[in-house]
């Protein structure tokens, strides 16, 4: 069964997060826990905080109560989890102790900036696991169609885009791989062996290319985005060095900051030097 962590802070845009994702895997069998993270306050009594708590459980239930009502699929299960304290530390720790195969945040478009704003950029810097970033305008439907980016270099294994196989098992789907080359690299410069690998990996499903001249990569998939319908946009984020979080060389998390389609960012560690994975990024997010 699959694990799936959900984030809400009961906005419109957590809720819309949560049907929306409960409606993408209806064909799967899952396991839901909604998680609520709240802060204690500085310097108040315990009756201010029990009550803070008893807030924040009574809201949860509701929310529950209702996908119960409206929305869960009988292959579903479904829990609500209220905890305070920091999210970064709670979301590690729920991992430790059981991990869960996906962790979905909503994304209202109003974190103050893209280094440090939303909790949704905040994930993508930490999370051990995919992140799938709902914008808070997206309403639940069958995908038609799934665009990955990727340059053939930018992952080790294409294993790590299982999650995407997964949820082409499940209706007709096209799939593309969109490439952003820079003006002066031709489409048939590409990476023609780390390609054919992934055609071999989804080969039932017959993947499409296509390629983009930009020198950004950003601008290119924006330019995509623009003019082609994208259901489900698919990115790999390597958790970076502070240096790469300060310069805002991410292109994941600027994409998760402005979503304007769902945006489902897969995971691969980036390497150090020393040829083991760098976590420095995990320790870093608590100060930043």
């Amino acid at each position: 069964m699959k694990k799936i962590l959900v984030l809400t802070d009961f906005s419109e845009a957590s809720r819309k997060a949560l049907f929306y994702t409960v409606n993408l895997y209806r064909d799967v069998a899952c396991s839901f826990t909604i998680l609520n993270n709240f802060i204690v306050l500085p310097d108040s009594t315990g009756i201010v905080d029990e009550q803070i708590a008893r807030n924040a459980q009574s809201n949860l239930d509701e929310v529950v109560a209702e996908l119960k009502k409206v929305a869960l699929y009988e292959n579903h299960a479904i829990e609500g989890l209220s905890i305070a304290g920091n999210l970064y530390i709670t979301v590690s720790e729920l991992y430790r102790k059981d991990p869960f195969d996906m962790l979905v945040v909503g994304a209202s478009g109003t974190g103050n900036s893209v280094r440090l704003g939303s909790v949704a950029t905040q994930m993508l810097r930490t999370a051990p696991c995919p992140v799938l970033v709902v914008p808070v305008k997206t309403r639940p439907k069958r995908i038609e169609n799934i665009v990955v980016a990727t340059d053939y270099s930018n992952f080790e294994s294409p294993e790590v885009f299982a999650p995407v196989r997964e949820l082409m098992q499940h209706g007709n789907k096209e799939l593309i791989f969109l490439s952003i080359l820079d003006k002066d690299t031709a489409p048939s410069q590409v990476d023609t062996e780390r390609q054919s690998l992934l055609d071999q990996y989804f080969v039932q499903y017959s993947p499409l290319h296509y390629y983009i001249k930009d020198d950004s990569p950003l601008e290119g998939i924006e330019d995509y985005l623009a003019s082609h319908q994208t259901d489900l946009l698919v990115t790999i984020s390597h958790h970076r060095s502070l240096w790469d979080i300060i310069l805002n060389r991410s292109t994941s998390r600027i994409l998760a900051y402005q979503a304007e389609v769902p945006l489902l960012v897969l995971t691969e560690y980036a390497h150090n030097g020393s040829g083991t994975d760098d976590e420095s990024t995990m320790d870093w997010n608590v100060i930043l």
